[in-house]
């Protein structure tokens, strides 16, 4: 759903998740994007947003 609102309002190429890495083995990418989920979970979002290459972060 993210990468449709992404697409359609925002008018921004889908998120790359994996970044070309597999995100079911534990690995920098994966240990990144973990963090930055557990950031947003205490409402800092702007490492997840600097992991999917938002705009401006």
């Amino acid at each position: 759903m993210a990468d449709t609102l992404l697409e359609k309002i925002f008018k921004q190429a889908p998120i790359d998740w994996s970044g070309g890495f597999d995100l079911c083995v534990m690995n920098e990418r994966r240990k990144l994007y973990i963090t930055s989920l557990h950031e947003a979970d205490r409402g800092n979002f702007k490492p997840l947003l600097k992991f999917v290459n938002f705009p401006g972060t």
